[in-house]
C-alpha cells in the first residue's frame, strides 16, 4: 500500500503546518527464529539480548509537493515495555528491498547511517525519534534496535487501534526562489587589469551535459566520503551550468581538462544559494592529484553560509593555509578571479583585489587546473537542497617568468635529507580511572614524550582504543581527562584511528574526535586536525604524507557500524592509492582490527575488512599497523592470501600500550615474532628510498623486545 503525506486538517500540503505519514510497512525480525517472518503480528519490537536479537524494520512513503523541502521528520511509535534512562532504542537508515511478509532474520538488510536514540520512556506512551538526517522524499527504510536487555515493543500498523499506529511526523518549507541572472558580465578582472583575450574556457552557451571534451564529471563519494558525486547533477540550460545538491547529499563536481598550467589567471562568474550545508567551490587543483603537498587553491568558496565568501591557499605536505574572507550576497553573481604568477597568488571579486599571498615557500610547486564542485558538509541541522550556477569559466595568459641569471657553479655540500620519518605507535592505551604515571599507561607515554622532545620522534600514531571503557568528554574513571593526564602532552604530535566500541560507538560514544580536535578537555589540536586544517570524523578516513611516504588511516570500525559507507571506502582507498603510487610514494596504512593476527580469547582475524586488505595488496603496500589484540606481533611481508612474499605487507600488530595483555590462542605461518607479557611502543623509521627499520620499546612486564629492518623495494 503507498502511503503519502497525510494531511493534518485537511487541505493541500504546505509550509503552514507538520503532516503526518503512516507506516507502510512494520515488522520485526529475530536472531533465535532466523527464517520466521512476524509481518503479520500486531507489534514490531527490538531485543537486546545475546542470541535473542530483535530489529525492528518499518518503511514510509514520502511525498514532498514541488518546490519545498523537508526540514523536520519525527518518528513516533506506541511504546508497550518501559526502559531505564540507560537503555536506549537506536533509529538507523536501512536499505530497501524487504518485504513485511518475507523478511527474515536471516535475509534481513543492515543497517545503514545512524539518526538517534531515545530511552527513559514509559509503557503505554508515545517515543519521538528525530530522523530528520535521514528521511527524503521517496521511500524510508529504518531500522530500530536496543541496547537494553529485555524486550522493547511498539504497536504495529496491524494494531487494533489505528490511532496508535507508527508514523513520521514530517515539516516543509518552500525552497528560496533562485535569484535570476544578472544581465553582462558585470566587472571583471580581466577587463579591470586588461589581461587580454580568454585562451580556454567554458561560455556553458549549449544545453545538456557539460562539453565531455573540455570536463571530466566526478561519478564518486562525495567530499570527504559525504553524500555522492553523481554526473546527472550537473546540466547546462544554454546559458549557465547549473549544480543540484538535494537533501540528502547527492551533488555534482567536475575538473577541466583544458590548459593545466603552471602561472596563468582563471576567472569564473558564479552564484550559489540554498541550505547551508552546501559549499559553492571554485578550484585550483594540481595535476598530479598529489594532495596536499601540490597545493591547492580555493579561489571562492562558501563556508557555512552564503552572505561571505572566503579563500583558501593550501600549500606544504602539512597542509597549511593562508585565507581571506569577504561579506558578499553569494546568491547574486559575482566574478571571481585568481592570478598565478612567479611573483605570488592575487585574489580578487569583481575586478577589485582582496587576497594576496608573495611568499615563494608557498608556491604550488607544479601545474594545476579547473575545478567546480558544490560539496556537501552534512551537520546537525536539517538537511536541504543547494545549488550552483556557473555563468562562464575563462582562463588567460601570464607573461613568462623573467630568467634568472646564471650563477658561476660553486661546490656545495648536499643538505642532510629531511625526508626520513620517526614515530611511535601503540593502541590501547589508558584502563579506566587510571592516571598514575608509574602505570604501563604512564610510562609508556613518558617515554614517546621524551623522544618527542629530543626531537629523536617526529611523531606519535595511536591506533586506537585510546580510553577504557568507553571514552567520553565527561567525568568520570572513563573520560578523556584520564588519559590527558600522561597522554595529553604529546596529542599536537599524534595521528590517529578509532577503534570501534571503546572510541566509537553510533548511539553510545562518540567524542574521541572531538577530544582530539580540542573540542573537550583541553583546546590542544591532534596533528590530524592541524595537518588536514580541519575536524577528523572518527569513522571517516584520511591520509597524509610523509617524506617520500603516503599513509593512509582506515577506520575500521565503520564496518561494524555502516559497513555500506565501509564498502564506498574500499573504491577511494584504491583511487588514492593508486595516486600516490603514480607519484612515486611508498605505502603505508594505519588501522585498529588487524586481518593478519593470531587468535586470543576475545578476537578473531578481521575478516569483514578482506576488501581493504585485496586494495592494500594490489597497490603493494608495505606497512601495516594495528592494535586490538592487547598483546605485540610482527608478521613476514604477507600477500592477501596469506603467504609470505617478498613484496608483501608486513605488519606490525601493537596493542600494549598499557591495557591488560591477552594471551594467544593460534598460531598463524606467516608470523615471525610475537609476545604477550610486554607493554611498551613501536618505533619505526621510514626511509624514502622505501626501506624501513623497527624497534619495540619496552616500558613494563617482562620487558621483551623487537628489532629489524627491511631493505627497499
Amino acid at each position: 500500500m503507498l502511503v503519502t503525506l497525510a494531511v493534518v486538517g485537511g487541505g493541500t500540503v504546505s509550509a503552514a503546518g507538520p503532516v503526518t505519514v503512516l507506516a507502510a510497512a512494520d515488522t520485526y525480525v529475530q536472531a533465535d527464529r532466523p527464517t520466521e517472518n512476524f509481518g503479520s503480528s500486531v507489534r514490531w519490537s527490538t531485543e537486546g539480548r545475546t542470541n535473542i536479537w530483535r530489529h525492528g524494520l518499518l518503511r514510509f512513503n514520502v511525498t514532498v509537493p514541488a518546490g519545498e523541502k523537508i526540514t523536520s521528520a519525527k518518528l513516533r511509535a506506541y511504546s508497550e515495555a518501559s526502559t531505564t534512562a540507560s537503555e536506549y532504542v537506536d533509529v538507523y537508515t536501512t536499505a530497501g528491498g524487504w518485504t513485511e511478509t518475507g523478511v527474515t532474520w536471516n535475509n534481513a538488510p543492515a543497517r545503514g547511517t545512524w539518526l538517534g536514540k531515545t530511552g527513559g520512556f514509559a509503557a503505554g506512551a508515545w517515543v519521538e525519534w528525530d530522523v530528520t538526517k535521514g528521511v527524503t522524499a521517496g521511500e524510508n527504510n529504518l531500522k530500530l534496535e536496543t541496547n537494553g536487555q529485555k524486550w522493547v515493543g511498539f504497536k504495529s500498523d496491524e494494531s487494533a487501534d489505528p490511532a496508535r499506529r507508527p508514523r513520521l511526523v514530517v515539516t516543509t518549507e518552500a525552497v528560496t526562489t533562485t535569484p535570476t541572472q544578472p544581465p553582462g558580465d558585470g566587472t571583471t578582472a580581466a577587463a579591470t587589469f586588461n589581461w587580454g583575450t580568454p585562451v580556454a574556457g567554458d561560455e556553458f552557451n549549449y544545453t545538456g551535459a557539460p562539453d565531455p571534451a573540455k570536463w571530466t564529471v566526478y561519478n564518486s563519494a562525495g567530499h570527504a566520503g559525504n553524500g555522492i558525486r553523481s554526473p546527472q547533477q550537473a546540466t547546462v540550460d544554454g546559458s549557465k551550468l547549473v549544480i543540484n545538491g538535494t537533501p540528502n547529499g547527492t551533488t555534482a563536481g567536475m575538473g577541466a581538462k583544458f590548459d593545466k598550467r603552471k602561472y596563468g589567471r582563471w576567472e569564473v562568474r558564479a552564484a550559489g544559494s540554498g541550505d547551508n550545508e552546501y559549499h559553492m567551490v571554485s578550484i585550483l587543483w594540481p595535476d598530479s592529484e598529489n594532495w596536499p603537498c601540490d597545493g591547492e587553491i580555493d579561489y571562492a568558496e562558501t563556508d557555512g553560509a552564503w552572505n561571505v565568501i572566503k579563500f583558501f591557499h593550501h600549500y606544504s605536505c602539512e597542509n597549511k593555509q593562508t585565507s581571506a574572507q569577504k561579506a558578499l550576497d553569494v546568491s547574486q553573481f559575482h566574478n571571481y578571479a585568481v592570478e598565478w604568477t612567479d611573483k605570488g597568488i592575487v585574489g580578487y571579486v569583481d575586478g577589485v583585489k582582496w587576497f594576496e599571498d608573495r611568499d615563494p615557500a608557498h608556491q604550488p610547486p607544479g601545474p594545476m587546473h579547473q575545478t567546480l564542485q558544490l560539496d556537501w558538509f552534512p551537520d546537525s541541522t536539517a538537511d536541504g537542497a543547494g545549488e550552483m550556477r556557473v555563468d562562464w569559466v575563462r582562463v588567460y595568459n601570464v607573461a613568462a617568468p623573467s630568467p634568472t641569471p646564471t650563477p658561476t657553479p660553486t661546490p656545495i655540500t648536499p643538505p642532510a635529507s629531511g625526508d626520513t620519518f620517526d614515530f611511535a605507535a601503540t593502541g590501547d592505551m589508558n584502563p579506566s580511572g587510571v592516571t598514575d604515571p608509574n602505570s604501563a599507561s604512564g610510562k609508556n607515554a613518558a617515554s614517546i614524550r621524551g623522544a618527542l622532545d629530543s626531537g629523536a620522534l617526529d611523531n606519535f600514531i595511536g591506533v586506537g582504543d585510546f580510553q577504557y571503557s568507553v571514552g567520553t568528554c565527561g567525568s568520570g574513571n572513563d573520560s578523556y581527562a584520564n588519559y590527558e593526564r600522561n597522554w595529553g602532552p604529546i596529542k599536537s604530535k599524534t595521528y590517529w584511528t578509532p577503534g570501534p566500541n571503546h572510541d566509537v560507538e553510533p548511539g553510545r560514544n562518540d567524542d574521541l574526535d572531538r577530544y582530539m580536535d580540542g573540542q573537550c578537555v583541553s583546546t590542544s589540536k591532534s596533528a590530524t586536525s592541524t595537518t588536514l586544517g580541519r575536524f577528523q570524523d572518527a569513522l571517516e578516513w584520511y591520509a597524509i604524507d610523509k617524506g617520500n611516504w603516503h599513509i593512509l588511516f582506515a577506520p575500521t570500525a565503520v564496518w561494524r557500524y555502516n559497513s555500506t559507507r565501509a564498502s564506498q571506502m574500499t573504491a577511494e582507498f584504491d583511487a588514492d592509492l593508486a595516486r600516490a603510487k603514480a607519484a612515486g610514494k611508498h605505502l603505508a596504512v594505519v588501522y585498529h582490527d588487524p586481518y593478519f593476527t593470531s587468535n586470543t580469547s576475545s578476537h578473531s582475524r578481521f575478516t569483514q575488512g578482506k576488501p581493504w586488505i585485496d586494495v592494500f595488496d594490489k597497490h603493494r603496500v608495505r606497512v601495516l599497523l594495528s592494535g586490538s589484540q592487547h598483546n605485540y606481533e610482527r608478521t613476514c611481508p604477507v600477500n592477501k592470501s596469506d603467504v609470505c612474499t617478498t613484496d608483501g605487507m608486513q605488519q606490525f600488530q601493537v596493542s600494549t600500550g598499557g591495557i591488560s595483555l591477552r594471551a594467544f590462542t593460534s598460531s598463524p605461518s606467516y608470523m615471525q615474532k610475537r609476545f604477550s607479557d610486554t607493554w611498551g611502543h613501536l618505533r619505526m623509521s621510514l626511509k624514502a628510498d622505501g626501506s624501513y627499520s623497527w624497534e619495540f620499546k619496552p616500558v613494563h612486564g617482562a620487558m621483551q623486545t623487537d628489532s629489524g629492518s627491511r631493505p627497499a623495494p
